[in-house]
């Protein structure tokens, strides 16, 4: 699409979801939208639309084909509206063939088909937005849970480019100063001091780096999504392990206690890149100052210290036994536990069933999968759920939605590094000539996550995601 798509034309769109629904609804923007709509729309109280000049909903009807379509009109005459330009809303029923024929008679009156995001890219261009709350709205869109839907409002009420902003506005008058400065060189009038400077530098560099961190929270720590297994020895853990892990890394007996020290690794579920933890056995100590004892207690530890912990009960345990391991859940955070009921070949489907039940009566906060490293059965269902925990997680723990990450780390890296260098100028009293360039490559990289500076080939990249009508 880019800017070269002229955005005084008027446009139109559907622009609620694919499919039938109560409520359709069809979207104009352009400096021609007052004009179009009231060619074809008659309002109730036989108000002329072309007349009026403030942010109305008027009911009405659309006429197509010599069809009056019930709706009410939604106005913004004037460029109060979400793209700075006259826009209308049409809604009516929700039928797809309606839809199509108000589109269709609207384009008969002036409106051109819009593009994929183009509502939202000309917002971005009126600068109703910048362009990391563009990449917001999207965001929103497709958030597929509420700690998605969270991170995506924040930044969409401007969390990440108000941040930007101030840090922005504060360099453009630290930079003010300093040309004005060279510009009286010969005046002998100091605009700026080099120690003022060096403050309102340290002060963008310190915001731009905490910026930085929390874009990359979880890389910069050089972490990842760390799943635990633990259990009884003998529960089945270490085959569970090498079925998720798809090898044989942790060493499978009937003999209990086969696995007496802690193996991990890394492997990809689903796409989701994370650490698989396979731990010794967990039972029960007599002697609590036992050497043993302090060896359960750190593997407890290091359970708890996982982002998704999978509690390991066999199927083929006694239900009083089921019921002492179930018991012994309520020290570990029950959000971010899985009991998986495994060796489920082992027993019919009645004692499985009832096994489930047992679980979800006594702990029915913790979601339970049934599975068998023998069969594989559950195994898919789990890798899901896993990945699915990673994700939650990736998007709990970063300050952006995911498009904005990978397109601005670079850009912020490199106004890192310049004010870096302007800082380092500075202090060292290289020249101010140095520090300026400095601090306006540092404003272009800065430009270039906002979008203050733009091609159209960064637009493309950030609006080519949109749906029509968004």
């Amino acid at each position: 699409m880019g800017v070269s798509q002229s955005h005084e034309d008027t446009i139109v769109a559907v622009a609620s979801p694919h499919g039938p629904g109560i409520r359709g609804i069809v979207r104009l923007s352009g400096p021609a939208t007052v004009q179009c709509v009231s060619q074809v729309f008659r309002s109730d109280s036989g108000c002329d639309i072309a007349s009026t000049r403030q942010t109305d909903s008027i009911p009405g009807s659309l006429s197509v084909s010599g069809v009056n379509i019930p709706g009410n009109l939604l106005l913004w005459p004037t460029e109060r509206s979400f793209t700075k330009q006259p826009s209308a809303e049409f809604h009516t029923f929700g039928s797809p063939p309606v839809l199509e024929l108000a589109v269709n008679e609207l384009c008969r009156y002036g409106a051109r088909p819009a593009e994929p995001g183009e509502f939202t890219m000309r917002a971005f261009l009126s600068g109703r937005l910048d362009l990391t709350q563009a990449e917001a709205v999207l965001a929103v869109i497709d958030a597929k849970n509420r700690k998605q839907l969270d991170v995506a409002i924040d930044q969409l009420a401007g969390g990440m480019g108000s941040r930007l902003d101030a840090t922005r506005t504060e360099l453009i008058a630290a930079l003010a100063e300093l040309e004005a400065g060279l510009d009286f060189v010969e005046e002998d009038i100091e605009f700026i001091s080099n120690e003022a400077m060096i403050a309102k530098l340290t002060s963008a560099l310190g915001s731009i780096e905490a910026l930085l961190l929390q874009l990359t929270s979880r890389d910069s720590r050089n972490d990842r999504f760390r799943v635990g297994l633990f259990g009884l020895p003998n529960a089945g853990k270490s085959s569970l392990f090498n079925t998720l892990a798809s090898k044989e890394l942790a060493i499978v007996s009937d003999i209990q206690g086969t696995t007496t020290d802690r193996v991990s690794a890394v492997c990809e579920i689903d796409g989701q890149r994370l650490e698989l933890v396979d731990t010794a056995g967990l039972e029960q100590i007599e002697d609590a100052s036992s050497i043993a004892a302090a060896s359960q207690q750190h593997r407890a530890d290091e359970i708890r210290q996982c982002d998704l912990a999978l509690v390991c009960i066999s199927a083929a345990d006694s239900a009083a036994d089921v019921e002492s391991q179930l018991h012994q859940l309520q020290s570990f955070p029950l959000d971010s536990t899985i009991v998986v009921l495994t060796k489920i070949d082992q027993v019919d489907a009645d004692e499985v069933a009832a096994k489930v039940q047992q679980t979800q009566r006594l702990v029915p906060a913790v979601e339970i999968i049934a599975s068998s490293s023998e069969t594989a059965r559950g195994a898919e269902q789990l890798q899901q759920r896993i990945a699915q925990a990673a994700s939650d997680s990736q998007s709990a723990e970063s300050a952006v939605v995911g498009s904005t990450m990978l397109r601005t780390g670079q850009s912020l890296e490199e106004a890192q590094s310049a004010i870096e260098s302007a800082l380092s100028a500075a202090q060292s009293g290289i020249g101010e000539e140095v520090v300026a360039s400095e601090v306006r490559s540092a404003l272009d990289c800065i430009g270039l996550v906002v979008g203050t500076i733009y091609t159209d080939d960064i637009l493309d990249v950030v609006f080519g995601k949109f749906c029509i009508g968004k």
